[in-house]
């Protein structure tokens, strides 16, 4: 994770790579591992960091994918970016405990596979 804070950053795309690699390597650590007294290594933790990088509200990606030949470049992109952010989720939702968090994360499931 250190090493992913070093690669370039400031830009949508660049911090969107950043957080979809931290996802990606705490959840395989927590699936392996286990979750620990570490935060980094809490399943509710990489939940709401998950959910505080995402942008847009579920309904509002869902819509704005059903027209996406119409949208602009960079609004495509942005759902493309929502879409890799929430690579992990599928994996990560069977950790969680608590149901805001689950259902937040299954919402983010089902709009995921209609994300460019």
């Amino acid at each position: 994770m250190k090493a992913n804070e070093r690669l370039p950053g400031g830009t949508a795309w660049n911090d969107a790579r950043k957080s979809c690699q931290n996802f990606a390597l705490c959840t395989w650590i927590i699936q392996r591992v286990g979750a620990a007294t570490d935060p980094d290594w809490d399943p509710e933790a990489l939940a709401a960091d998950t959910l505080a990088v995402l942008i847009l509200a579920p309904d509002r990606a869902l819509s704005l994918s059903t027209g996406r030949h119409d949208l602009l470049a960079e609004r495509i992109g942005e759902l493309r970016r929502h879409k890799n952010m929430t690579a992990h989720v599928n994996q990560l939702v069977h950790l969680i405990p608590s149901e805001p968090t689950k259902d937040q994360l299954s919402t983010w499931i089902d709009v995921r596979k209609y994300l460019p």
